[in-house]
C-alpha cells in the first residue's frame, strides 16, 4: 500500500504518534535539563565554598573562628576586622545556599543546610554579624530561626603573659 493511499484516519493515527513521540522527548529533554540545571547549581555552591575556604588554606588560624566557638578579637583589631570580613563573605555564600536549597535534593539539600547550621553553631563572629545585621540575608536568617540551632558557648582567648626581661 502506498503512504498517499492512506485513509484520514490512518494519517490521524500516525500524526498522533508523531505528536506523542515528540512530547514524549519533550519530558525526557526537560527532565534531562532539571538534572543538569542541579549539577551545575551544586558545582557552583561548591565553588562558592571552596572560595572561601581558601582563605582558610592562606589563614589557617582563621578556622578557630569559625569552627572551634573561638570569640574574634575586638572591632579594630587587624585580626577582628579579618574575621568579620571573612564572617561578612560566609553570609552572603551562605544566603544563597539558602535561597537556592529548593532546588537540591534529599540529602545534598540535608548537607548544605547541615553546614550552614555548623558555621552558625560554631561561629560567635557569624552569630554576631547576624544579629547586627537581622534584615540582611533574609533566607539565611529564616533559615537559622527555623533550624533551632544550638550555638556552642564562645572561647575566650586569655591574654598571653607579656614577655620577661632578662
Amino acid at each position: 500500500m502506498l503512504p498517499i493511499a492512506l485513509s484520514l484516519n490512518q494519517w490521524a493515527d500516525i500524526a498522533q504518534m508523531i505528536a506523542g513521540a515528540g512530547v514524549a522527548l519533550v519530558v525526557v529533554q526537560v527532565g534531562l535539563g532539571l538534572r543538569n540545571s542541579r549539577i551545575e547549581l551544586v558545582t557552583g555552591l561548591t565553588t562558592l565554598i571552596a572560595d572561601v575556604d581558601q582563605v582558610f588554606i592562606e589563614s589557617p588560624h582563621m578556622w578557630k573562628y569559625f569552627n572551634d566557638c573561638e570569640q574574634a578579637p575586638p572591632k579594630g583589631d587587624t585580626e577582628g576586622d579579618k574575621v568579620r570580613a571573612i564572617a561578612m563573605t560566609m553570609a552572603n555564600v551562605l544566603d544563597h545556599i539558602v535561597e537556592h536549597q529548593r532546588r537540591l535534593r534529599g540529602e545534598t539539600r540535608e548537607s548544605w543546610m547541615r553546614y550552614v547550621a555548623e558555621v552558625y553553631e560554631k561561629s560567635p563572629a557569624f552569630r554576631e554579624l547576624l544579629t547586627e545585621h537581622k534584615s540582611w540575608w533574609p533566607g539565611l536568617q529564616h533559615q537559622i530561626r527555623n533550624a533551632a540551632v544550638v550555638p556552642c558557648t564562645p572561647k575566650v582567648t586569655a591574654a598571653r603573659p607579656a614577655a620577661s626581661s632578662p
